[in-house]
């Protein structure tokens, strides 16, 4: 999106083309987080009681490298419920 653009050195005022991301609803067994300032992979997983790789495998489209994005919508897996039998 951003051919001749230096990833490594942003500064104020830069224009940048952010293509539109893809979206995938969340499963019936997880529910929608939006990524809030201040946030990271980390403390969304530990807020929700997951890891980090838990989170990965619900949001496919994540990498662990890949900064959060305020905004982005993310789905947080629940557990599964238990029976007592």
């Amino acid at each position: 999106s951003n051919p001749d653009f230096n990833y490594n050195v942003i500064v104020p005022g830069t224009e940048l083309c952010i293509p539109p991301g893809t979206y995938q609803a969340c499963s019936p067994n997880s529910v929608e987080y939006v990524i809030k300032t201040g946030d990271s992979l980390s403390t969304v997983a530990t807020a929700n009681n997951l890891t980090p790789s838990q989170l990965l495998i619900a949001n496919p489209t994540l990498r662990p490298a890949n900064f959060l994005i305020v905004g982005t919508k993310i789905c947080i897996p629940r557990p599964a419920a238990s029976s007592n039998v």
